[in-house]
């Protein structure tokens, strides 16, 4: 059965996109230049702690646009890899995927994907955790959980197996 499920369900690469590493980059180099400026009229803490700081977020900005986030999906569940971490996840170990969104007043400020995954699968009392994906890898938040819930959807109705309740 699990034969007959992976040629079902082909599996599918999202990558991030390195524009927005290279916005982290630049927008970070502004103050970066901002604290060597003020470090030159007039030594202090403040700009050796701001250079340090964004300095440190024009290295994670570089990190994202080099090496970008990457989700795998396929019959048996997702893989999820940036620089700073990995999340395996099985399909019947997570629940529907759910967008979250954040607003500024009347002008949306983000949108992220996320769902819940049983704490180890192993012992299901322990209950979930929210998952939240790292990036929507060049979809819109809807359509991406859309495509997961497509998948997952396929992938349980293939194998019969039981899900985490939604």
């Amino acid at each position: 059965m699990i034969a007959t499920l992976k040629s079902s369900l082909e599996t599918e690469v999202l990558r991030a996109r390195p524009l927005k590493g290279l916005l982290l980059v630049l927008g970070n180099g502004v103050f970066v230049a901002a604290g060597i400026w003020l470090l030159q009229r007039k030594p202090s803490a403040g700009a050796w702690a701001a250079i340090a700081f964004f300095g440190l977020g024009m290295l994670v900005g570089l990190l994202l646009a080099l090496r970008g986030a990457k989700l795998e999906i396929d019959g048996e569940g997702l893989r999820q890899q940036d620089p700073l971490r990995k999340v395996s996840l099985r399909w019947r170990h997570i629940s529907e995927f759910q967008v979250f969104r954040i607003r500024y007043g009347f002008l949306p400020a983000g949108s992220w994907v996320f769902c819940h995954a049983l704490r180890d699968p192993q012992q299901p009392d322990l209950g979930t955790k929210r998952v939240q994906l790292s990036d929507t890898f060049g979809l819109k938040a809807d359509v991406l959980a859309d495509k997961l819930n497509d998948y997952r959807s396929r992938a349980l109705a293939s194998t019969q197996s039981p899900a985490v309740p939604n």
